[in-house]
């Protein structure tokens, strides 16, 4: 029996590997997690050049918590925001960041929301 995890796997490979082992897969969790890969890169690229980009630092603002927003965050939470918006495997997206859930646009949504995280 080969190991749930091999040292240099991606993400990507372990997603099709694992997705042919159920047959009623639709493709909907593997295009979401191919989504938030891609803004989980875009983000990482962001932040290892944040000194260069002007983008350490406070906003000025405050969070629906009260804490200061970093200036990283409010890239994130639009990356995250767009990569998911268009994506069609997502209802609404939920942020931290955010005080209120964001409703995908009509013609991309799909599915109803199932369950919510705090």
């Amino acid at each position: 029996m080969r190991p749930q995890f091999e040292e240099g796997l991606t993400l990507d490979r372990f997603l099709m590997e694992t997705a042919r082992s159920h047959p009623a897969r639709t493709g909907q969790f593997v295009a979401l997690m191919h989504q938030v890969m891609l803004a989980a890169k875009m983000v990482s690229a962001r932040v290892n050049r944040a000194g260069l980009a002007g983008m350490i630092g406070q906003t000025g603002e405050k969070n629906i918590q009260g804490e200061f927003v970093m200036k990283l965050d409010v890239y994130a939470n639009e990356t995250f925001k767009r990569a998911l918006e268009h994506a069609g495997v997502c209802c609404l997206i939920v942020s931290e960041e955010e005080e209120a859930p964001i409703h995908i646009p009509e013609p991309y949504q799909n599915g109803e929301p199932r369950g919510w995280a705090g």
